[in-house]
């Protein structure tokens, strides 16, 4: 996403993140054209920048498994009440969680095949 070593050698205070392809070298003041450009040809056109939080969060803790202290700390929240607003998990994705925790504790060392055969 992001090139090899950028975070170890960006100096935040004076290198900007996002540099201008119209004004070589100067840092881009605004992304919503882009994004709005963007999100026209995705079919969302009601999309906000900020409902893209949710969609992390929620990707974060499906996807990637990110239990609520995580997702706090990758968006830069205090207070995990703030995060449980971001974080919109399924049913299935709890069920799911559930049915793992579930094998872990009740079949860790139990072989079903092997008792069935006695």
């Amino acid at each position: 996403m992001f090139p090899e070593g950028i975070w170890e050698t960006r100096d935040e205070a004076y290198t900007p993140l996002f540099l201008s392809t119209m004004r070589p070298g100067q840092p881009l003041k605004t992304v919503f054209k882009a994004y709005s450009k963007a999100r026209q040809r995705a079919g969302q056109p009601r999309l906000r920048i900020h409902d893209l939080r949710h969609v992390y969060a929620t990707r974060t803790a499906e996807k990637g498994g990110a239990d609520i202290a995580t997702l706090a700390e990758l968006l830069g929240h205090k207070n995990l009440k703030d995060t449980q607003r971001y974080r919109h998990v399924t049913h299935k994705h709890n069920a799911a969680i559930i049915e793992k925790m579930g094998q872990a504790t009740f079949f860790r060392d139990y072989d079903i095949e092997a008792r069935r055969k006695r």
